[in-house]
């Protein structure tokens, strides 16, 4: 038994403000692309992880706690647009995970990424 892989997505136009989980108008045009997709997946036993993360702008558990808003407000919009919310996983990750480490407070770490969660093949 083997496990099919995780696909993921780092959301290009996901560049929050500092200190915001308020989602960017460009970044709720691509989720509605998502979401789309997500309703088409209803009932397939498929979970799809939302990562949020921060620049390293704040503390430890500031941009823990910011991040793990800003998983919770693409989780929100998507299942207000019609997505399954038992398929999906809010998670945040605070600045553990920069994009740009060279650059810790740059706009593309305060990001969303959405991802397949893997599932053993049968």
């Amino acid at each position: 038994m083997g496990f099919k892989p995780a696909i993921r997505y780092s959301l290009p136009a996901s560049s929050f403000k500092v200190g915001s989980a308020e989602l960017p108008e460009l970044l709720k045009k691509q989720l509605d692309v998502f979401a789309d997709v997500l309703k088409s997946k209803r009932g397939t036993g498929r979970q799809v992880k939302i990562e949020g993360h921060a620049d390293a702008s704040g503390t430890v558990e500031a941009n823990q706690t910011l991040s793990q808003k800003r998983a919770e407000a693409v989780k929100g919009y998507l299942v207000e647009k019609g997505a399954d919310p038992g398929m999906l996983v809010a998670v945040g990750v605070g600045s553990k995970d920069l994009k740009n480490p060279s650059n810790p407070y740059g706009g593309e770490n305060r990001r969303v990424e959405i991802g397949r969660v893997p599932q053993p093949q049968q």
